[in-house]
């Protein structure tokens, strides 16, 4: 049985405030999930362990798209705004060969 590990990490990337939840081997491959607009996180729930038991770090920030505890009012939505946000997020983490997961209700 693998026992996960979590880190939370507090990142500031431009458009808002990203809470970044670590999950599983932290030297295993990363797995960076996407939620959709009006959605935070909590979306991968049900995912996210069986993934990290795989041996896979998942990590599952809050994105600015709506549903997240800080308003950013200021957020771009566009595609690629939001494209830019995860570039820059995934440069803060130093993270450059990632599975990405993304999730979009429209």
């Amino acid at each position: 049985m693998l026992v996960m590990n979590m880190l939370f990490v507090t990142l500031y990337v431009g458009q808002g405030l990203n809470t970044d939840l670590t999950k599983g081997v932290f030297d295993g491959p990363p797995v960076v999930f996407v939620h959709g607009l009006l959605a935070n996180s909590r979306l991968w729930r049900k995912v996210v362990p069986t993934v990290a038991e795989a041996g896979f770090r998942c990590v599952v920030p809050d994105w600015p798209l709506g549903a997240h505890e800080i308003p950013a009012p200021d957020a771009d939505l566009t595609p690629p705004g939001v494209a830019a946000l995860i570039d820059r997020f995934l440069a803060a983490l130093e993270l450059t060969d990632v599975t990405v997961v993304a999730n979009d209700t429209g």
